[in-house]
């Protein structure tokens, strides 16, 4: 009776013991699985961090290159509206240079006349004739400046319109303009001293023989054609002009309005 008794005792001890195995086995199992998962919710953690510092880094990188590119664009922007300016500069220093210049070619032009004058009444048929190529030479001279003029402001007013600040103001008013008209008065008194020339037979014919000589200015070809067009394209030249003045001056109030409304 004592041996089944041992076997029993044995079994539920055998029992117990792959119990508590069993036990310790699932408590183990469970305690890997828990480890992982907080391994696997670390990794993740990290990931997450990692991802985060990407986008943070990213973001920063992007704003970054943003405010490169806004800096440099300023910086581009700052160096052009000053290389407008300095352009404005530069024209309107020419144009002044052309305009103080322009009295003295009426100076030159009027002497040659008055020498022409001379000659007529000295009946020096040639050196007449001479005078008068040489005034002719002089007023294209004057003509050439006023168009160069015309030009530059034409160039200046293009720069005006992409400047963005108060722009050098050009160095003519529609005032000084009305100086010019003194060419257009040489031009005339040029006309009338050759057609009193070309009334006197003497100086006629030495006319005809000159009135194709070449006249080496830009706009004619011949002194006949010099002298038919001269007082009339001056004075178109000089309209020209006036009417880019006046536009010009209309334009620098209406701009200078708007940017006191601007900042008021």
């Amino acid at each position: 009776m004592e041996g089944p008794k041992i076997i029993a005792l044995l079994m539920i001890v055998l029992a117990g013991v792959l119990v508590v195995v069993y036990v310790l086995i699932e408590q183990q199992s469970r305690d890997a699985k828990e480890a992982a998962r907080r391994e696997q919710c670390k990794a993740e953690e990290a990931a997450r961090a990692l991802a985060d510092m990407a986008r943070r880094n990213l973001r920063e990188a992007e704003e970054e290159a943003s405010r490169c590119r806004s800096e440099e664009a300023a910086r581009r922007y700052r160096e052009t509206q000053e290389m407008y300016r300095l352009q404005m500069v530069v024209l309107t220093d020419e144009a002044l240079r052309l305009f103080e210049s322009i009295p003295q070619h009426v100076r030159t032009a009027d002497a040659y006349l008055d020498q022409s004058e001379a000659d007529f009444n000295d009946r020096a048929f040639a050196p007449f004739w001479d005078s008068v190529e040489r005034a002719v030479q002089t007023l294209v001279r004057f003509d050439e400046s006023v168009r160069k003029i015309d030009g530059i402001l034409s160039s200046h007013a293009g720069l005006v319109k992409q400047y963005e600040a108060e722009a050098p103001s050009f160095p003519l008013a529609p005032q000084s303009v009305k100086r010019l008209l003194v060419g257009s008065a040489s031009a005339e008194r040029m006309r009338g001293i050759v057609r009193k020339a070309q009334s006197d037979f003497q100086f006629a014919v030495i006319y005809e023989q000159r009135k194709t000589n070449q006249i080496l200015a830009s706009g004619f070809t011949t002194l006949a054609q010099a002298l038919e067009q001269m007082t009339w394209r001056i004075q178109a030249s000089i309209g020209t002009l006036a009417s880019a003045v006046d536009a010009a001056s209309s334009s620098v109030t209406w701009r200078m309005d708007d940017m006191a409304t601007a900042t008021a």
